[in-house]
C-alpha cells in the first residue's frame, strides 16, 4: 500500500512539508492541536516569512513530507515472503 498523504498527527516541529504554500517547501516551527480533526501550524516559508494556518483532515491528501529540498514520494511497502 502506498502512503499518499501526510496525516495531521504526523506533522512535527522542524518537518519540511510540501503543500502548505504553492510550489514551496516550508519548515514547521510549531503545531497546536485543535481537537482530533484540526491542527494549527506555524511555519517558515522559503523566503523567511513566518505564517500560520489551520489545517483540517480534508487538507491531508495535499500534504507531504519533503526531504533534502525534494518531495518525498510514497514508496511501496514490500511484504516478507512466508517460509
Amino acid at each position: 500500500m502506498y502512503r499518499s498523504m501526510l496525516r495531521l498527527e504526523d506533522i512535527r516541529k522542524d518537518a519540511a512539508v510540501n503543500g502548505l504554500e504553492p510550489g514551496q517547501i516550508v519548515r514547521i516551527i510549531s503545531t497546536d492541536p485543535v481537537g482530533e480533526n484540526a491542527l494549527t501550524v506555524y511555519y517558515k516559508t522559503a523566503d523567511g516569512q513566518l505564517k500560520e494556518q489551520m489545517l483540517f483532515r480534508s487538507n491531508e491528501p495535499s500534504l507531504s513530507l519533503a526531504k533534502a529540498g525534494r518531495v518525498e514520494r510514497p514508496r511501496p511497502q514490500i511484504g516478507r515472503a512466508h517460509v
